[in-house]
């Protein structure tokens, strides 16, 4: 099979130069970079870029892309502001250098910041910000980014009102939310914060790690790092700690993974929402269900068969009496193996859950109602998997009209399927 796995590009890094909290050496970084395949990655350093010649020189002759970046610290009010408040109410912001402009204004800001914005921490402020914009792309963070801050504390619109202040200052398509999955609890609100924002104001989502050491191992020696920046000992309990062993340099696969499944939480939870709205009838809960869950490609086989069974015990849908109240363990178990196998032999990539779902449904129904117990014996006599055709073709007919007329990508979908049950049918005789 081939792999399919998308190109991933770290965009959040953090080596030896974030002194006393980065644990990642250059050279480290690199060979990691290469031995995972990817050929490009960022360096994002706390408010300095003192190791960005270093990794420029080192990448090229590496033969991998160097993004320059800088995660650099947003004072709450202007630079110049330099009172205790200040200290404290700083916020994160990855800028990344697109092109020669955008490198240039970022040493620009990351200058201004040491020499003029410094109260604690470099500093920059909107002001600036806005000022030296053009050529950079920007992040909203990590979860002391400002507008995470503010989906942690439930204030909504004003995060909203933070992410149309940073599109205004770096422009549409220059401005993204980045979305995390390291194992602390309060990201997974952050999460669903920043998904259903994008959606609302139509900014871009980016994925994201937040590098802080290179193995997963490695983070009892950082978190000894931390201590040392703080002055604290790791026996200390009120300290500075990162309650996470997440934060390492992850695989493209790792990564993917684990976001896949917090993107499938999300899309979960809004089609339970919709399949238990009672202001909606049937044609409406699945319209809705399409468009709520057609902006991913959900790879979670149980959420398949969760949507196929919420669609066939819908009260509105009237599907399980159609089918004289047949169980879905009559089906789901086999059809969980058809597309289990499918997708791992590349027979169909997953797209929308829903149209999935559907099939699945149909599929499954028509076998429970053809009888399954005669599935074993479809190898040896061809003309009865016609036979069940028929029955599916049947099926879909009447359901369609509930459901809604098919469209291009489900009937697409059906003969994937169908060949995915051929080929289950054949490796299993």
């Amino acid at each position: 099979m081939t792999n399919k796995t998308p190109d991933f590009v770290h965009l959040h890094v953090h080596t030896q130069y974030s002194l006393l909290d980065g644990a990642i050496r250059i050279d480290d970084l690199l060979n990691r970079a290469k031995e995972f395949n990817m050929n490009s990655v960022a360096i994002t350093d706390h408010g300095t870029m003192f190791g960005t010649v270093d990794f420029y020189e080192k990448a090229n002759k590496a033969g991998i892309k160097p993004i320059i970046g800088c995660e650099c610290y947003l004072a709450p009010r202007s630079l110049k502001d330099k009172t205790p408040q200040d200290a404290k109410g700083l916020s994160h912001l990855i800028l990344l250098a697109e092109n020669q402009e955008g490198y240039k204004n970022l040493c620009k800001l990351v200058s201004v910041a040491q020499l003029e914005g410094f109260y604690y921490k470099p500093r920059i402020d909107r002001e600036i910000l806005r000022e030296f914009s053009t050529g950079l792309i920007a992040l909203s963070a990590c979860l002391h980014g400002e507008i995470p801050t503010l989906i942690r504390r439930d204030r909504i619109d004003e995060a909203d009102d933070a992410a149309r202040m940073y599109l205004d200052i770096f422009g549409e398509g220059n401005f993204f939310l980045e979305v995390q999955n390291n194992g602390i609890d309060i990201q997974e609100k952050v999460n669903t914060g920043l998904l259903e924002m994008s959606e609302r104001l139509s900014i871009g989502l980016v994925a994201s790690n937040d590098c802080h050491y290179l193995n997963k191992e490695d983070v009892r020696a950082h978190d000894v790092l931390l201590c040392i920046q703080t002055g604290k000992t790791v026996h200390d309990f009120d300290r500075l700690k990162f309650r996470t062993d997440q934060l390492y340099f992850k695989s493209k696969e790792e990564l993917l993974d684990c976001l896949s499944e917090e993107l499938t939480k999300n899309i979960k939870h809004k089609i339970e929402a919709v399949i238990n709205d009672p202001n909606l009838n049937a044609i409406e809960k699945l319209n809705k269900m399409y468009y709520e869950s057609g902006s991913y490609k959900v790879e979670n086989i149980e959420f398949i068969m969760a949507i196929t069974d919420a669609l066939y015990n819908d009260d509105n849908l009237l599907l399980r009496h159609k089918f004289h109240n047949k169980s879905t363990e009559d089906f789901l178990p086999l059809m969980a193996a058809i597309f289990q196998q499918g997708k791992e032999e590349g027979v169909f990539e997953i797209d929308n859950p829903v149209i999935m779902a559907r099939t699945i449904l149909l599929f499954g129904m028509s076998i429970a109602e053809y009888n399954a117990k005669l599935l074993l014996q479809l190898n040896e006599y061809p003309e009865k998997l016609n036979e069940l055709y028929d029955h599916f073709y049947i099926y879909q007919s009447s359901v369609e009209r509930m459901l809604g007329a098919p469209k291009d990508s489900v009937i697409a979908f059906d003969k994937k399927f169908f060949a995915a049950f051929g080929k289950f049918l054949k490796d299993s005789k």
